[in-house]
């Protein structure tokens, strides 16, 4: 996408996130708990996704 400008930007910089935040889970409940000190850096840093994030880890957990 070319030429979003800064909203557009802003906009698609939250997709981003939410992408990421999405594949974690994906990974975590997939079994690649390698992964888990990475997706718990990235929970410390966006407090919006401790709630399911915090899910999916005891959801793999059980």
């Amino acid at each position: 996408m070319e030429d979003l400008g800064v909203e557009g930007e802003a906009i698609a910089e939250e997709f981003r996130g939410l992408a990421r935040a999405n594949l974690y889970i994906m990974d975590i409940l997939s079994g690649k708990t390698g992964l888990l000190e990475e997706y718990c850096s990235f929970l410390e840093d966006n407090p919006e996704e401790l709630l399911p994030g915090l899910g999916a880890i005891l959801q793999a957990a059980n």
